[in-house]
């Protein structure tokens, strides 16, 4: 039997406890899977019948506080392989509104992150990145009138961060109200 607590086996973890990146490599070791369980129970015209449908949920950020686990927010991200200032303004505003427009119109995606959010209790974002990471728009969309915010690895950086303190201080208020 394998001994799974062995040295060579434990898991590395950053210096705040999480889980740290356990491999070398970038291959992406689930996406065999996710490409077959989307074509479970499919019918000849391509819907669903069978079974359930799938989504996931990119990226869930969280804290910790009374050593208790608090959502923080849920991201969706989606990566852009253009470089913005190779399209005209009107065009950018396009492609963005046409995310948008997949998340709520076409795809079920945008109503099953609102969900999560609800159950969840925290803001759901569409991050959408520049392939070379210099540049990140954000999109609140359980929020009403939510615009697209443009921000630097810096700045993404520290709204990141802001979102952990924000959370703390939301937690913090409710214990005084108590």
């Amino acid at each position: 039997m394998t001994d799974y607590a062995s040295k060579s086996s434990k898991k590395m973890l950053k210096d705040g406890g999480g889980k740290a990146y356990q491999r070398d490599d970038r291959e992406d070791r689930t996406l065999d899977y996710r490409l077959l369980r989307r074509e479970f129970g499919k019918s000849k015209t391509g819907r669903f019948r069978d079974t359930p449908y799938t989504s996931d949920v990119d990226q869930v950020e969280y804290i910790f506080h009374k050593n208790e686990i608090h959502i923080v927010a849920m991201l969706e991200l989606t990566r852009y392989d253009m470089d913005e200032g190779s399209l005209p303004p009107p065009s950018w505003v396009r492609y963005r509104s046409s995310l948008l427009t997949r998340y709520f119109n076409r795809d079920a995606q945008g109503k099953f992150c609102l969900k999560m959010s609800s159950l969840v209790g925290c803001p759901v974002w569409i991050v959408l990145f520049r392939k070379d990471l210099e540049a990140f728009w954000i999109f609140d969309i359980t929020k009403n009138n939510s615009t697209w915010e443009r921000k630097t690895q810096k700045e993404y950086s520290d709204w990141l961060s802001e979102l952990k303190t924000n959370k703390l201080n939301e937690l913090k208020e409710q214990e005084n109200e108590q």
